[in-house]
């Protein structure tokens, strides 16, 4: 009897310092694979566009605020006034004015494919077009 309590003892052991091992630690160690990044495109200096993304920005701000405050009160009192039954709704209406983008980066205002307003080089613009 003495051995077999004894090992049971030790088995219980085990298993209690086996639970304290991270699992990913007997799991198989998968094979890291190093990715080279992508080339990051160039540089584009500040042109008409960063500065009015920056204007309309600043501009909107109150507006946001005042957008999703009131999204987040009518959101409360519908919540509360349904007993939570329509949290779904109150979750839209909290959405519809806090969960928009609050900045606009001039890439949002650039129309596609143009380089910019500033960017043109004179030989560009005077390459023997009337």
């Amino acid at each position: 009897m003495d051995a077999s309590r004894r090992l049971i003892a030790c088995t219980l052991v085990a298993v209690a310092l086996l639970g304290l091992v991270p699992l990913r630690a007997l799991a198989q160690q998968q094979a890291v694979v190093e990715v080279m990044p992508a080339e990051a495109p160039p540089a584009r200096s500040t042109d008409i566009y960063d500065v009015g993304a920056g204007v309309i920005t600043a501009a909107r701000i109150p507006f946001n605020v005042a957008l999703c405050g009131l999204g987040t009160a009518a959101g409360t009192v519908l919540f509360l006034i349904t007993l939570g039954s329509a949290y779904k709704a109150s979750t839209r209406a909290v959405e519809e004015g806090c969960a928009q983008p609050w900045i606009v980066r001039g890439d949002d205002l650039r129309p596609a494919g143009a380089p910019g307003i500033f960017s043109r080089r004179a030989s560009e613009t005077t390459s023997g077009r009337w």
